[in-house]
């Protein structure tokens, strides 16, 4: 799996919808039972999106770098490794996956230790689960270990650009660290940016202004009912709202616990590269250069002007 970029990833990703010629099938249901723990795990624990998906990135790299390694059927992604076939593709990745959750989630070893007897018990005992268990855990020791300067923990820095006196939130705007996280498969969280906001006097600002004041209202006379669906749609993001659709995806093409492995590794990379991208384009050095977006523009005109004919004026 090479180390290329975003579009690479999500290039190799797109095999979810083509015919691909797959090996016969073997089960892949410990790639997906572990996707779902970890899934759990973070919404539970409500784990902003950011640090969430390089959770999920980072265990399921583990799972494809210890199944792929019994045969290496595709290029490693990090790992180098030479094992013995006969290993056991199920208990090398349920246990990758345990040692990444256990490293980062230490208070939930109790449960995910119990899991992962649930996935090792369907296993026959012998050489090829053991040596699978220890493979496993040596993998996920080396992905964890091999993302411990990635940014992750980088303290928060940002201070709001004001003029003594003025008030400034005292809450932080969320995950406002998160655009400096190591890539998994870009070369840099910046790489993708987009264009800067137009200028508050164009036709474009204006446009963009009413259209989020209009469309956007609680009683909007404008939004249709598709937009109103779409936007109810949105209201969850990250992990918990497309990783059922990988599962149908890898349960429809009946892949085998490798194809599982690696398509999930893609996924999660590839989504958590594009969190890293969202937040690096939305940070306060790329977007507060004295310009604010139009949603925030408007949150900020309606708590200043009580009276609406005011605000009505003010925005046509």
């Amino acid at each position: 799996m090479p180390k290329n970029s975003l579009v690479k990833a999500l290039v190799l990703c797109s095999g979810l919808g083509t015919g691909l010629a797959l090996p016969s099938p073997v089960s892949a249901d410990v790639v997906t039972d572990w996707a779902a723990r970890g899934v759990a795990i973070g919404s539970d624990k409500q784990v902003p999106n950011a640090p969430f998906t390089r959770v999920l990135a980072m265990m399921h790299v583990a799972m494809f770098e210890a199944i792929n390694a019994t045969e290496r059927r595709y290029r490693p992604y990090k790992l180098d490794l030479e094992v013995d076939k006969a290993t056991s593709k199920e208990a090398a990745g349920a246990a990758a996956a345990h040692m990444v959750l256990i490293t980062l989630f230490p208070d939930e070893k109790p449960r995910l230790d119990q899991a992962l007897q649930a996935s090792l018990i369907l296993i026959s005992d012998g050489e090829a689960k053991t040596r699978g268990v220890e493979l496993g855990r040596h993998v996920g020791t080396a992905i964890v270990a091999s993302r411990i300067d990635d940014g992750s923990g980088a303290r928060e820095s940002y201070r709001p650009l004001t003029t003594p006196g003025v008030y400034v939130p005292t809450a932080l705007p969320i995950e406002i660290m998160s655009g400096g996280i190591r890539p998994w498969a870009m070369e840099r969280g910046s790489q993708f940016r987009p264009l800067p906001p137009p200028d508050l006097t164009s036709d474009a600002w204006t446009r963009d202004l009413n259209e989020v004041r209009e469309v956007g209202a609680l009683q909007s006379k404008t939004r249709t009912a598709e937009q109103t669906e779409i936007g109810r749609f949105w209201f969850f993001t990250g992990p918990r709202t497309y990783t059922p659709l990988v599962q149908q995806a890898v349960e429809t093409k009946k892949m085998d616990v490798l194809d599982c492995a690696r398509v999930y590794a893609l996924v999660a990379m590839a989504t958590s590269d594009a969190f890293i991208a969202v937040f690096a384009a939305s940070s306060p050095s790329f977007c507060t250069n004295g310009k604010v977006s139009a949603v925030t523009m408007v949150h900020r005109l309606l708590a200043l002007c009580a009276d609406r004919t005011l605000l009505h004026h003010l925005l046509t």
